[in-house]
Formats: structure tokens, C-alpha cells, sequence
């Protein structure tokens, strides 16, 4: 609580003071004229004058303006003998006695002594009570020509404060004393609401780091707060002035700065902009500032406020993030593995190329290359030697091709030629051998020099296609007939060239059996955490193994069931199987575990699917957030609108979503972000190349974009314990592949399950 200080409410102070004088001084002067005996007197002009009668009217009239004017007064009075006792008092303080009672029952207080009532009090307010009788007390001796103090005295239904100001009755030893209770409360609410503001004002520009400053440019001074010393890294004691903070702006931005701060004072407007400081240890920072010229009320500026603010982390992110695009761009466009050209950018070209021939009535052909022998290099030296013999190839095809050719990857050990302009068959035939003649050489990779040949299928246009999927259909056609040739040549689509047709004919009629003779069967690929090498998931996966010639590749028949629609059905059966199948794993009392499921583009354009799903849930009694549905990239990117939609209906339902084999599809940074994905598969083709310096550039530019999004990162067709090592340090969450485990029956999983055996 403060002691005496100088009131705030000086009006009515020297309003009391001015009609207490007035009293004292016309009582004495009449005192002096009459002696208090002389009833009569006479004035100027002979006539005889009641002094008393009139004293006594007059005495009577002052008392009563005197009252009426102290009762009038916003604020609580009582009068104090020199003992202190209570002899008058104004409606305002009988008002304010009856709701603080001091004591007495009767009177308002008069009679009482005020400084013997303030030196017994105890309980709530007895310091207060004692600071107001020593500071009446300092008025009565003459110590103090006034006395005043702030004191908190709340009601039951409001926080009050109330001022104190005593003053004396009479000069040199005060023959009493006025106490004036004025109640302050509005006063000190609006203070509190100022300062509560003033404090939300300098936490907020704190935590976003924006600092404030202030220049009186008449007195060159600068005022700052906490905040901007912060960000320049002065300390809070410093002196601030022009050459301390400008020695901090970067040369280079230092002219830009102060131009544009002369500009905003003469044309007393405002300005602002980023610019660069260097702090004492060689740090470099970015500041963006604001500032607005002040105005007198001449209208002259007269001093310049502004904001200042940290972007460097901002700016950083920017960096990192416009970084990133360039790499999903080159990932967009290009093979992470050879580094050719994808699909994407193929077809962007062919379809440009069909155009010009339309328009120019000539000729292009299309080679399709798959090489021969890949796999067995895989199998025999792994495949680390297998993607550095696709690089090796790559570059080699790319030395030879003509300067105007096209070399893509078209996934795998398949590459596509383009030749926009030829002008004879025989001519594309003669490239065709250029090709063949330049794969046939040694390849020399540490110590090893390995051979391989290629199969090569040529189309043309206009005669064997009229626009790029028919072109690529047809050149792949011809290339199983150069395979069915032995290989290692190359061969013009002919019309009748329907192996492969055939051999899509009986796929999709044993497929449309297979459900119903219970040929399908699913097996469980383990995924482990790269932290504790235990296991945290599994992925179903569909497995069809033909009465007659046994096990048939997902990849053989897969794209002839999205083709002719029994996808459908066969996903809604795998789907079915792989809860069935958790569902008997919890009701044998293993731990609750992830189930991954495929999901195709076919089940996704179903806008029930979601519905679907759920019910299958409901079936088995499996918990939404124990399955994980995986789709593809490129389904992503096939209708963008309805996945979108399936995928959030999904992630209301609380089921987890994967993106598979992810970083070969076209999916942009902005594209993805719109998708509500839990999980990022890295494709199996980025973890071969880890070792590479590229290559791991690659992976951690996906794993670092998979943790910016909030998501989950698994990698596919880990091969090797350094595989896993790197892959952990990289920051990636869990992994699967060969190394940790072969897809397993259900049986064989189990154990595993029971104890979620780990990988040492």
C-alpha cells in the first residue's frame, strides 16, 4: 500500500480548502469588529444595524451553504478534533459508515474517536487502518501539511479502492483535520484494464518476437523494448542511437534502410521491408520491419514508430521448402535410379511429336527395350549390382541414341525410345541395331564384367497406332515377339501379333474362376520398427496359385483384373480375409496388431467404399484404427476429387491411410498436401540406391517431406542390415522387406505375432 503521495483529485481538495479558509477568515474579522458583545452598530448613512440577530442569521446561512456544499462532494467527509474524535460528517460518509461500520451503532461515528477505532482494528484492513492514523496523526502535529493514501476496501459484490487525503483545519498546529474518503475504483479499474492490455500487448509481441521501437527525431532519441534488444542481441542497458543500430544492418541493406525511413519522414507516410542484421558473433539474421511517421498538432512529423520482426527461421523454411520442390518436381520427371526421363514426361513428348507428324504428315517410330537376363544378375550378384547395370545401360543407350531421341525408363529393366522424325522403315532399323549392338558389349562394375542383351519392339506412326497408348500397346507387343525370338533383336509390330492377347484372354477367364474354387490365399509380410526391431504391422498380400500352372505374379494378373473390373470382387474378398484372419489372431490371445490392405483405383471410384469397409469392420469386431488401407501414388493423381473425398470419409471413420510405393508416382508437394495420409512407403527402387550419393539424397528428401506433413515413414525392400542402419539414422520410422522377413502364412506369422519377435 503506497504512503502519502499527491492526490489525483485536486478540485475538489482545494474546493473544501478555499470554503475552510473563507469560514476561518470572516469569523475572525467579525470577531475583531464586534468582540462578540456589540448587538447594534451603525452604517454610513446613520442607520442602526442588529449585528447580532444579523451574526446569527448570517452564522446560520453560512453553516447551511457550508453543508450543502460538502454534501454536494463526491467523496466521504468527516471533521476531527485535535483528539481526533468525529464532530461533523457529510451524507456521503453516513452513506459510507452504514456499509463499513466502524464500530459504533449509533450516530454515523460522531463522538467517536477515528484514530482510536484505526489503532484497535484487526483482522482485513488493520494495516491499512494504522497507516491512516499515522498519517492523520503527522497532519495533526504539523509534521505533514497533508496527508494521502490508497487503500482497498471491497464491498460483497465488487473490488473497491478508496483515497484517504486529510487536511488540516487551520494553519501552524491544525485545530483539526478534514478526512475525505473518495472512492477511486472506476479509476483504478481503467489503470488495471490498461496495464492487463499493456501486458497481453508486450507478451504477445514477445512470443512473436516483433520488437517496438520509437524515434523523437527533434531529440534523436530511441526507445526500445525488451524485444528489439533481443533481436539485435544488445543488452536491455545499452544506449541506443543511430550508429549502434545501424553498425548492425548489413552493409549492403543499410542504404535501402535509411532511405526508406527519410522517405516516410518527408513524405510523412509509412514504409517498411526485410533486410539483414549481423549480430556481434558474425551471426546473420533477416528483419522485416514496418514504421509510420507521427504527426504534431501542427502537423510536422515529429517522430517515427515501427515494429521490427525475426524472420529468419521463416525464411529458412522458405528455403528448404522451395529446395524440396525442386527435388517430387525432379522426382515428377525423372527416374531416381537412371536419372532418364519417367513415363510422364515420355507421353508429355510423344503426344507432341504425334501432333507435329499429323500436322507435317511424316513418320515416328517407338522402341520398347526390355533386357534380357536382369533378373538372374539380381538373384545371383543382388540388387545393388542389378541397379548399377540399369545405370550403366542407361548411359550407355543415352550416348547412342540420336540428339533428337527421347530415352525413358519405363520402370524396371524396360526403357522407351522415341524418334519424333524418321523417314523409312529401313532407317528406324538400322537405329533399332545401333541399340542392340551398343548393350552387347562388356559392362565393366568393380570386378565384374557382365553381358546382356535386349528385346526390342517397334511401332510406327500412323500405321500402327494413332496416339501414344496405342503406340507404347502395340511397340510392347512387338517386343514379346522379339522375346519369343530368342531375344536379342528387335521386331515390327505386325497386326497379327496376339500372343500376349491370348494370354490375357486366359487370365481373366481363370480369373473369374478363381474366387470360386478358392484359389486365392493371402500372405503377411511383417513391418518392424527400425528403433526397436520389433514388430508393428503386417501387409496382406494376395497370392493366386492356378490349378495347372501353379503360382501366377500378382504382377501377370493384377492389371488384367483392374482391366476387366474383377478387382472389385477380389478386393472385397481380401479385404474380408485379412479381418477375418486379425480376427481369429486376437481371439487366440495375440497382441492387437496394424493390417495393411492394397486398395485399387476401381475400388476407390465406388464412393460407398467407405461404407463398405466399415461394415466388414463391424463383421469381425476389428478396431478402424487396426487397418491400414494402401494406395498407389498414381491412384492419388488418377482422380484427385474422389480420392480425396473416399480418403477423408476414411479418416473420420478413423482408418489409417498409406501411400504406396511412394516417389514413383506424379504427385506434386501441393497435391499431396491435401490428402489426409497417416503413412509414406518409400519405394523399394530409392532404398537399392542408399548407398549412392544421389540416392540417399533422394530418400531423406522424402523422408524429411513425409515428417513435415505429420506422417509416418515405412520403406519397402529392405534387403540388408546397412539398408536398415541408414535408413534408421535417416529418421524413417519402421521397414519392411526380405532382411526382416518373406511374406508368411498365417500360421507361420503367428508366433511371431505372440511374441512380436524382433530382428537383432
Amino acid at each position: 500500500m503506497s504512503t502519502t503521495e499527491a492526490t489525483a483529485h485536486l478540485t475538489e481538495e482545494e474546493e473544501i480548502a478555499t470554503l475552510l479558509v473563507a469560514l476561518r477568515v470572516m469569523g475572525q474579522r467579525f470577531e475583531e469588529l464586534t468582540s462578540g458583545e456589540v448587538d447594534t452598530a451603525r452604517d454610513r448613512d446613520g442607520r442602526t444595524l442588529l449585528l447580532r440577530g444579523t451574526r446569527e442569521q448570517l452564522e446560520q446561512n453560512e453553516a447551511a451553504r457550508q453543508a450543502a456544499i460538502i454534501n454536494a462532494l463526491a467523496a466521504n467527509i468527516a471533521f476531527l478534533d485535535p483528539d481526533g474524535t468525529i464532530v461533523s460528517v457529510n451524507d456521503g460518509w453516513r452513506q459510507f459508515f452504514s456499509s463499513n461500520s466502524t464500530g459504533c451503532s449509533h450516530g454515523h461515528g460522531l463522538g467517536v474517536n477515528y484514530l482510536a477505532v484505526c489503532d484497535g482494528a484487526v483482522g482485513l484492513g488493520s494495516e491499512d487502518a494504522r497507516v491512516a492514523a499515522s498519517g492523520i496523526r503527522s497532519v495533526l502535529n504539523g509534521n505533514n501539511k497533508t496527508f494521502s493514501f490508497e487503500y482497498k476496501c471491497d464491498s460483497p459484490l465488487e473490488e473497491r479502492w478508496f483515497q484517504l487525503t486529510v487536511t488540516p483545519l487551520s494553519a501552524g498546529r491544525p485545530k483539526g483535520v478534514v478526512l475525505m474518503h473518495t472512492d477511486i475504483s472506476a479509476s483504478k479499474r481503467d489503470q488495471s484494464s490498461l496495464l492487463w492490455h499493456a501486458q497481453r500487448l508486450s507478451l504477445a509481441t514477445a512470443v512473436a518476437r516483433t520488437g517496438v521501437w520509437d524515434w523523437e527525431i527533434a531529440a534523436d532519441v530511441h526507445t526500445w523494448d525488451a524485444t528489439m534488444f533481443a533481436i539485435y542481441g544488445f543488452s536491455p542497458t545499452d544506449r541506443v542511437n543511430y550508429p549502434k543500430w545501424s553498425s548492425a544492418v548489413h552493409p549492403d541493406d543499410l542504404p535501402e534502410v535509411e532511405a526508406g525511413l527519410r522517405k516516410a519522414v518527408d513524405t510523412k507516410s509509412e514504409g517498411g521491408g526485410e533486410f539483414r542484421i549481423i549480430l556481434a558473433d558474425g551471426t546473420q539474421r533477416y528483419i522485416s520491419g514496418a514504421y509510420r511517421a507521427v504527426l504534431d498538432a501542427n502537423a510536422n512529423v515529429n517522430r517515427v514508430i515501427g515494429v521490427n520482426v525475426d524472420v529468419t527461421e521463416r525464411r529458412r523454411a522458405e528455403e528448404e521448402l522451395r529446395r524440396n520442390q525442386v527435388i517430387m518436381t525432379y522426382l515428377a520427371e525423372h527416374d531416381v535410379l537412371t536419372s532418364l526421363p519417367n513415363q510422364r514426361v515420355l507421353r508429355e513428348r510423344l503426344e507432341q511429336a504425334i501432333a507435329a507428324a499429323a500436322h507435317n504428315k511424316s513418320q515416328l517410330a517407338v522402341f520398347f527395350l526390355d533386357l534380357n537376363g536382369l533378373k538372374h544378375i539380381n538373384d545371383s550378384l543382388g540388387h545393388l549390382i542389378g541397379d548399377q547395370l540399369l545405370q550403366s545401360i542407361a548411359a550407355r543407350l543415352e550416348n547412342t541414341k540420336r540428339e533428337s531421341d527421347t530415352l525413358s525408363s519405363f520402370g524396371g529393366d524396360k526403357f522407351i525410345v522415341l524418334l519424333p522424325e524418321v523417314s523409312h522403315r529401313d532407317d528406324v532399323a538400322i537405329e533399332a541395331g545401333r541399340l542392340l549392338n551398343a548393350l552387347s558389349a562388356t559392362h565393366s562394375l568393380g570386378p565384374h564384367e557382365l553381358l546382356v542383351s535386349a528385346s526390342v519392339g517397334i511401332s510406327m506412326y500412323p500405321d500402327d497406332g494413332q496416339d501414344a497408348d496405342a503406340l507404347i500397346k502395340n511397340a510392347d507387343a512387338a517386343m514379346y515377339q522379339a522375346k519369343d525370338k530368342g531375344g536379342s533383336n528387335y521386331q515390327f509390330f505386325h497386326p497379327d501379333m496376339n500372343v500376349r492377347a491370348i494370354e490375357r484372354q486366359f487370365v481373366e477367364q481363370n480369373l473369374r474362376r478363381a474366387l470360386a474354387q478358392n484359389e486365392f490365399a493371402l500372405q503377411y509380410q511383417p513391418k518392424y520398427d527400425l528403433k526397436s526391431r520389433a514388430i508393428i504391422g503386417v501387409e496382406a498380400l494376395l497370392r493366386w496359385k492356378h490349378p495347372v500352372r501353379g503360382f501366377i505374379p500378382p504382377a501377370t494378373f493384377i492389371p488384367v483384373a483392374e482391366d476387366c473390373g474383377l478387382i472389385l470382387p477380389i478386393g472385397a474378398w481380401v479385404l474380408e480375409e485379412a479381418c477375418r484372419q486379425a480376427r481369429a489372431w486376437l481371439d487366440a490371445g495375440l497382441p492387437e496388431i496394424s493390417v495393411s490392405v492394397n486398395v485399387s483405383g476401381r475400388q476407390f471410384e465406388d464412393e460407398r467404399f467407405g461404407d463398405a469397409v466399415m461394415a466388414v469392420l463391424d463383421r469381425f469386431h476389428i478396431q478402424p484404427q487396426c487397418l491400414e488401407l494402401e494406395v498407389t501414388e498414381s491412384l492419388l493423381m488418377k482422380t484427385p476429387e474422389l480420392t480425396s473425398r473416399v480418403l477423408q470419409s476414411l479418416r473420420q471413420k478413423r482408418v489409417q491411410v498409406a501411400i504406396d510405393d511412394f516417389g514413383t508416382g506424379y504427385s506434386s508437394l501441393s497435391q499431396l498436401r491435401r490428402f489426409p495420409i497417416d503413412t509414406l512407403k518409400i519405394d523399394q527402387s530409392f532404398v537399392r540406391q542408399i548407398d549412392a550419393p544421389f540416392g540417399a539424397s533422394m530418400v531423406k528428401a522424402i523422408i524429411d517431406l513425409g515428417r513435415n506433413l505429420g506422417m509416418r515413414l515405412v520403406a519397402e525392400g529392405v534387403e540388408t542390415e546397412r539398408e536398415a542402419t541408414i535408413l534408421e539414422g535417416m529418421g524413417c520410422d519402421g521397414a519392411q522387406g526380405y532382411y526382416f522377413s518373406r511374406p508368411l502364412a498365417p500360421q507361420k506369422l503367428a508366433p511371431l505375432l505372440e511374441t512380436r519377435a524382433s530382428v537383432k
